[in-house]
């Protein structure tokens, strides 16, 4: 379980809208706090709709959201990419389709990716992602949104 140096909270919403996006998760990988903060901070510099957020509460809370769904995918490339290399195209949507299916086994790490998609847009996962298969998990999780 990863230990939480900040915790979500849904009280800064008055119409509850995000409050099912933002509730905190049960983790199914081990990743340090560094590593959150890491990801936050990609997720806030690459977030154009964050930048213009004006409530910091607002802001904080969706970057950490998507920040935690990204270092769940990250940890779970790090794993695959033991077994799997990806240097080619093939290769890379070869790994690609292990993280898809290793994500939609996992119901929990599943409806964090679509709640980050949600939360943060295509642009801004992809760039919390930072690997070279991103976008193919990125299309995934987009058609289980549409789902």
């Amino acid at each position: 379980m990863i230990e939480r140096s900040l915790q979500i909270s849904d009280s800064w919403l008055t119409d509850g809208a995000f409050h099912k996006y933002l509730m905190p998760e049960q983790q199914p990988y081990v990743v340090p706090p560094e590593s959150i903060e890491a990801y936050r901070v990609r997720v806030l510099f690459h977030c154009e709709e964050l930048k213009h957020e004006t409530n910091p509460t607002v802001r904080a809370n969706i970057a950490l959201y998507l920040a935690e769904a990204a270092a769940d995918i990250q940890a779970l490339l790090q794993q695959l990419e033991q077994s799997y290399p990806a240097n080619s195209m093939t290769e890379k949507m070869t790994m690609a389709t292990a993280v898809v299916e290793q994500i939609e086994s996992n119901p929990s790490l599943k409806q964090k990716a679509v709640n980050a998609l949600v939360a943060g847009g295509t642009k801004v996962l992809e760039a919390a992602i930072d690997h070279p298969v991103a976008a193919f998990i990125v299309g995934a999780i987009e058609e289980w949104q549409g789902s």
